[in-house]
Protein backbone atom coordinates (compact mmCIF):
# COMPACT_ATOMS: atom_id res chain seq x y z
CA UNK A 1 0.00 0.00 0.00
CA UNK A 2 1.12 3.52 -0.81
CA UNK A 3 0.51 6.29 0.69
CA UNK A 4 1.01 9.82 0.64
CA UNK A 5 0.00 12.83 2.99
CA UNK A 6 0.86 16.81 1.56
CA UNK A 7 0.40 19.12 4.41
CA UNK A 8 0.49 22.92 2.71
CA UNK A 9 -0.42 24.61 5.79
CA UNK A 10 -1.23 24.10 9.60
CA UNK A 11 -3.95 26.30 10.34
CA UNK A 12 -4.77 26.68 13.85
CA UNK A 13 -8.73 25.20 14.35
CA UNK A 14 -10.78 26.59 16.88
CA UNK A 15 -13.78 23.86 17.37
CA UNK A 16 -13.32 22.11 14.38
CA UNK A 17 -16.58 20.19 12.48
CA UNK A 18 -15.80 17.88 9.65
CA UNK A 19 -18.32 17.49 7.09
CA UNK A 20 -17.83 15.21 3.97
CA UNK A 21 -18.44 14.61 1.06
CA UNK A 22 -18.25 11.27 -0.33
CA UNK A 23 -19.24 9.98 -4.25
CA UNK A 24 -22.45 8.17 -3.72
CA UNK A 25 -25.70 7.83 -5.96
CA UNK A 26 -25.32 10.94 -8.71
CA UNK A 27 -22.43 12.59 -6.43
CA UNK A 28 -25.03 14.90 -4.16
CA UNK A 29 -23.11 14.79 -1.23
CA UNK A 30 -19.74 15.92 -3.17
CA UNK A 31 -21.58 18.14 -5.16
CA UNK A 32 -22.76 19.74 -2.06
CA UNK A 33 -19.11 19.61 -0.15
CA UNK A 34 -18.10 21.17 -3.58
CA UNK A 35 -20.50 23.93 -3.30
CA UNK A 36 -19.74 25.00 0.70
CA UNK A 37 -15.62 24.38 0.12
CA UNK A 38 -16.47 27.54 -3.06
CA UNK A 39 -19.30 29.61 -0.81
CA UNK A 40 -17.12 29.90 2.43
CA UNK A 41 -14.47 30.21 0.31
CA UNK A 42 -12.59 27.46 2.41
CA UNK A 43 -8.90 26.70 2.02
CA UNK A 44 -7.49 23.28 1.19
CA UNK A 45 -4.39 22.57 3.68
CA UNK A 46 -4.22 18.43 3.38
CA UNK A 47 -3.98 16.31 0.57
CA UNK A 48 -4.38 12.67 0.92
CA UNK A 49 -3.36 9.81 -1.77
CA UNK A 50 -3.61 5.84 -1.00
CA UNK A 51 -3.70 3.04 -3.22
CA UNK A 52 -6.37 2.03 -1.02
CA UNK A 53 -8.90 4.03 -1.83
CA UNK A 54 -11.09 3.02 -4.44
CA UNK A 55 -10.08 1.70 -7.83
CA UNK A 56 -11.62 4.00 -10.60
CA UNK A 57 -10.26 7.22 -12.23
CA UNK A 58 -11.83 11.24 -12.01
CA UNK A 59 -11.95 12.91 -15.45
CA UNK A 60 -10.55 16.51 -15.22
CA UNK A 61 -11.91 19.42 -17.41
CA UNK A 62 -9.31 19.49 -19.82
CA UNK A 63 -10.10 15.67 -20.62
CA UNK A 64 -7.47 14.35 -18.72
CA UNK A 65 -7.80 11.84 -15.69
CA UNK A 66 -6.55 11.19 -12.17
CA UNK A 67 -7.14 8.94 -9.11
CA UNK A 68 -9.26 9.93 -6.15
CA UNK A 69 -7.36 11.99 -3.72
CA UNK A 70 -9.23 13.00 -0.13
CA UNK A 71 -8.35 16.61 0.52
CA UNK A 72 -9.43 18.42 3.87
CA UNK A 73 -10.02 22.39 3.55
CA UNK A 74 -10.93 24.73 6.66
CA UNK A 75 -12.84 28.39 6.49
Amino acid sequence: MVCSIAISERPTLNDPILIEGLPGIGFVANIAAIHLIKELKAKRFVQIFSSSFQDFAITTGDGGARTPINELYYA
